[in-house]
């Protein structure tokens, strides 16, 4: 078992996915503290107001608020929980993909 986010388009009832991302339980976590409660396998609505928050929440880490800021979460399914190279390794890939999706996505 591992922790998978997936984000997905939804045109007309129709679902594409545009990210995917494997253990990276701080985004888990962030979307628990500032969406809403994740539920195993639920769809959550990402708008892209939460994409720009998220954005900027990512573009002010430093080694010295990122326990603060984008916090990992316990649990044996989460993966790690440290803040080594790894955890900045997975904040480096999330960031271009919201940067990225924010660029050239069409929320509308």
């Amino acid at each position: 078992m591992g922790l998978d986010i997936s984000f997905v388009a939804c045109p007309r009832d129709q679902l594409s996915e545009v990210g995917e991302f494997r253990k990276v339980n701080a985004l888990l976590q962030w979307v628990n503290n500032n969406v809403m409660s994740v539920e195993n396998c639920a769809y959550i609505p990402i708008s892209k107001e939460v994409l720009e928050i998220l954005q900027g929440t990512l573009n002010q880490l430093t080694t010295d608020n990122c326990q603060e800021l984008f916090p990992t979460q316990e649990g044996f399914f989460y993966g790690s929980t440290e803040y080594d190279e790894h955890y900045w390794e997975d904040v480096a890939d999330v960031k271009v993909w919201v940067d990225e999706t924010l660029a050239h996505f069409e929320f509308e």
